[in-house]
């Protein structure tokens, strides 16, 4: 036998202006059962919890929490209710009478007391870095006397930094935040940069591999952060210099004890500087470059995989300002080359979109300066650099067409090799499809 009653359902539903027949009514008043009782089940859990032995409407309105279900209104811990009974027939029932209040007793009744719970609330103290004007945040009026209102005691330079609060699409306003750090980690920071910058292969190693590994350093992350950027600026003509930037930016992405999501933004300018910077060493003929724009190329794909997902506009964004640097003739070629490893790194979708579409216009673009006789002079350096861009284009194509061959013979499709193979390249390619032809199939003897 349920223990409600199908008349007080049928009441209920008849406030609503709602008419229920009886087994309409018996079937609701089971399940209504039922969902009280699972109710509270649940919230005698918390009631347990709580070590009380007096449920609470709290405790009720936790147990609606946990199955989402919307809490009760007006009704607190301590409020007792007073339930009335009626008899219809042969049937019982309670209900609470709905009291009426006089508004002008409300209006003359004393202020309630400060209630004794403990009461949380929340509010945005910031949203992409930008700081909502709302009652519980300083006004611009306030934020500004506090700049101007001295300190009582000045932080020494290591101790005051320039960081922003959060990362959005773009660049947030920067707020000075002031950040006491410890006597040992100011000797910390001290002896990672002296050692990172310093002539010795063996001591930068050391200091990359402790900043890669160590879990404490999370509060010298902004300054590490600014170092990396004034070296960047600073040594645009050093190649060891930039080159140990990015291995310090590298082992900062793979500690996975720092969070770094704030300060992507202030990497990836250093990053696509690395990848396509018109210059980047002192001598383009004799410098070794090259290597430092595909190892910066690849910590700007590693970025992307890792954080692409979380940050929708990142890669579109990254992936812009690369193919911009590919398309644009006046740029230089080491520029090209930049681009071309950075495209490639960013996967094959990217390859099928951005690079093979243009692989036909770029090889006409160089095709004079692979050409070339001269020897010595800035044309030799030309030459050297369009021969760069050739291989890596070349050896990028190579590769997307290896793999979309494997890829259809691996779902059992028919691959295009040979003569219509050959005759495709020759189509899409132009000027380097000899170049490409060559690199798949070494053995042979050129385009025929």
């Amino acid at each position: 036998m349920s223990v409600l009653a199908k008349e007080s359902v049928q009441a209920i539903a008849d406030t609503a202006g709602i008419s229920l027949k009886d087994e309409i009514a018996n079937a609701l008043v089971q399940d209504v059962e039922y969902r009280l009782r699972e109710i509270i089940h649940e919230a005698g859990k918390f009631m347990r919890h709580a070590k009380r032995q007096k449920l609470h409407s709290d405790d009720i309105n936790y147990a609606l929490r946990v199955r989402n279900v919307e809490p009760l209104y007006g009704w607190e811990s301590g409020k007792s209710s007073r339930f009335n009974l009626i008899t219809q027939g042969t049937q019982q029932i309670y209900y609470v009478e709905d009291q009426e209040l006089d508004l002008e007793d409300i209006l003359n009744a004393p202020l309630p007391p400060v209630p004794l719970e403990v009461t949380y609330t929340a509010h945005w103290l910031a949203i992409d870095g930008v700081q909502p004007a709302i009652v519980q945040n300083p006004t611009p009026a306030e934020l500004q006397e506090r700049k101007l209102k001295p300190a009582t005691a000045a932080p020494a330079p290591a101790e005051q930094i320039s960081a922003p609060v959060s990362i959005s699409g773009e660049a947030p306003a920067e707020t000075l935040v002031k950040a006491v750090l410890t006597k040992e980690l100011q000797i910390y920071y001290e002896k990672v940069t002296e050692a990172v910058t310093s002539g010795s292969e063996e001591l930068r190693s050391l200091a990359v591999e402790s900043i890669s590994k160590d879990p404490g350093i999370q509060p010298l992350l902004p300054y590490l952060i600014q170092f990396i950027a004034e070296q960047v600026t600073q040594n645009m003509r050093k190649l060891d210099i930039t080159h140990s930037m990015m291995r310090l930016i590298r082992a900062i992405l793979h500690n996975n004890n720092l969070f770094v999501e704030p300060y992507l933004h202030q990497l990836i300018p250093n990053i696509l500087t690395c990848i396509v910077a018109k210059r980047l060493c002192a001598d383009p003929a004799t410098d070794d470059h090259w290597t430092l724009r595909t190892y910066a190329a690849k910590l700007i794909s590693y970025i992307c995989n890792q954080y692409g997902a979380t940050y929708q506009s990142l890669q579109p964004r990254i992936t812009k300002t690369l193919l911009r640097a590919f398309l644009d003739p006046l740029k230089p070629l080491s520029t090209n080359y930049g681009a071309i490893v950075g495209l490639a790194a960013l996967g094959p979708e990217a390859v099928r979109v951005l690079l093979l579409p243009n692989v036909k216009a770029f090889g006409d673009r160089i095709q004079d300066d692979l050409n070339a006789m001269e020897d010595d002079g800035p044309q030799a350096v030309r030459k050297m650099e369009a021969e760069k861009c050739r291989e890596a284009l070349v050896g990028t194509v190579a590769d997307h067409i290896r793999r979309d061959m494997e890829e259809r013979r691996n779902s059992g499709q028919l691959v295009t090799e040979g003569d219509a193979l050959l005759e495709e390249v020759r189509s899409s390619y132009g000027f380097l499809a000899h170049s490409i032809w060559h690199e798949l199939y070494p053995s042979a003897n050129g385009l025929r």
